[in-house]
């Protein structure tokens, strides 16, 4: 039997980029402890920016034009900086469990906003899978005096979500029109790390941090596996389209979950697996 490797391949990729984009995003729970959201993205976006500025300048990659370094940019602002800073603000006061559920919904998001901004086809089960993600997100919503449950993680993990559909969107338009995935990936870090290091001088965040041995790795841990996360899914996405991939992308939904329970050692109530399963449906069929 023929085994089609150019579809495997892709989904390969993207499953890759599910499940370190979950164990990036659970030992930024573990970091979550010491360091505020403000400075952990900071350190992260600025040691990314270092790293991969040698491999920029030597094989200056195409940037295709002003308009796709604008894309890029507003990718890195949005899809990047803000979104992270809303997620890892949950992070810090909500269990991992449910604002990685919640906040990794972004496929959804990226079916509906792939149709106005790139004209990909309108999936007629979308309404039912946006009525899946936030029936299944109201399941995380605290009861009683359940403690450790802030109340806003919810409705703000759906608007990281939002953002990071539509980073994922802005990276298929940017590819479209010619730009090399690393000089996106470049360009997007470094707008990400100039507003958060802006924001941190402003409130100076760093005061009364504790930035110790162990704190610090799993900060660079956290900061490998999330961008070597997107290198992995921008590769899928010159292969395949964005919608395709996002059925195997989601993967992170469940892949965070579990990590939650075995790295943070967090143990979520029945309802909130039930909520897990309803979203992670609920993205799976935006893309079918």
């Amino acid at each position: 039997m023929n085994v089609d490797t150019t579809e495997i391949k892709p989904v390969t990729l993207a499953l890759g980029a599910a499940f370190f984009w979950a164990l990036g995003q659970v030992l930024g729970k573990l970091v979550m402890k010491e360091l505020d959201p403000i400075t952990f993205n900071a350190i992260r976006f600025s040691s990314v920016t270092l790293a991969l500025l040698p491999a920029f300048l030597l094989i200056r990659p195409k940037t295709a034009s002003i308009w796709s370094i604008a894309i890029a940019i507003n990718a890195g602002l949005f899809g990047l900086a803000v979104a992270l800073l809303i997620l890892f603000y949950c992070m810090k006061r909500a269990p991992a469990h449910k604002v990685i559920t919640i906040g990794n919904a972004s496929p959804v998001w990226t079916a509906l906003l792939a149709i106005f901004l790139i004209g990909e086809e309108i999936n007629p089960l979308l309404p039912l899978s946006l009525a899946l993600v936030v029936g299944g997100s109201l399941l995380f919503m605290p009861r009683g005096k359940e403690t450790n449950q802030w109340r806003f993680a919810v409705p703000l993990s759906m608007i990281s979500a939002v953002l990071w559909g539509l980073d994922l969107v802005l990276r298929k338009m940017a590819i479209n029109s010619g730009m090399d995935v690393l000089a996106f990936i470049w360009i997007s870090v470094v707008a990400a790390a100039v507003l958060l290091n802006t924001v941190a001088a402003i409130k100076r965040s760093w005061r009364e941090q504790k930035l110790g041995k162990n704190i610090l790795a799993l900060t660079l841990a956290s900061t490998f596996f999330s961008h070597l996360a997107t290198f992995l899914f921008m590769f899928a996405l010159e292969m395949e389209k964005v919608s395709s991939l996002s059925p195997f992308s989601s993967a992170v939904i469940p892949f965070g979950f579990l990590l939650s329970v075995f790295i943070v050692g967090e143990k979520p109530h029945l309802r909130a697996a039930i909520g897990m399963v309803v979203v992670f449906f609920g993205v799976v069929l935006a893309a079918v």
